[in-house]
């Protein structure tokens, strides 16, 4: 029936040509605009658009009274990856951020479920978000920011960070493309 076991399945996905194939889909399968790639290795490691996300939060903290973990989440998600009920600073500072210019938190809310996908960026809270930074601050807005993620793992000797994850995988990969 072509269908895979769990175990067969853990084979393809653990090996290095297993690692490589579905690492590069992950990598490379989806839009963004990133200007540097060190933004595909933080996605990588924290989750799609969550670099861009960071920016987000970068802007509704500069916006504002808010103070945000840049992680690159604006919602709060439960084990099986659905959005949970429970509602972030960041959901809260973009709430703020809509009442003060003339959209509904109902918009917002859609809005912010689309963080995971290049859609995201045709919303109104997008839209907004920037035309209000870029105004305040004369020049355009940052699109992507690597997020604030902490790592822990038994197999980390010390805590590490989803910024480190990047900077290190953009290192191996300018060495393996110098040796080109």
């Amino acid at each position: 029936n072509g269908e895979l076991s769990d175990a067969d399945v853990r084979e393809q996905l653990y090996t290095r040509a297993g690692g490589i194939r579905y690492g590069a889909a992950r990598l490379l399968g989806y839009s963004a605009s990133y200007d540097d790639i060190i933004y595909r290795f933080a996605d990588y490691n924290a989750g799609l658009f969550a670099s861009r996300n960071a920016a987000v939060q970068n802007l509704l903290s500069d916006l504002t009274s808010f103070s945000l973990t840049e992680d690159g989440d604006l919602l709060s998600y439960d084990s099986d990856g659905d959005v949970s009920d429970k509602e972030t600073q960041s959901l809260k500072a973009l709430l703020s951020f809509a009442s003060t210019h003339d959209y509904s938190a109902w918009t917002a809310k859609r809005d912010a479920r689309k963080e995971k996908s290049i859609e995201f960026e045709e919303t109104t809270t997008w839209k907004e978000l920037r035309a209000a930074w870029e105004k305040k601050k004369g020049k355009v807005p940052p699109y992507a920011k690597l997020p604030n993620v902490e790592l822990t793992s038994p197999k980390l000797r010390k805590t590490r960070s989803t910024e480190w994850f990047a900077k290190s995988v953009k290192k191996h990969y300018l060495d393996c493309r110098a040796r080109e």
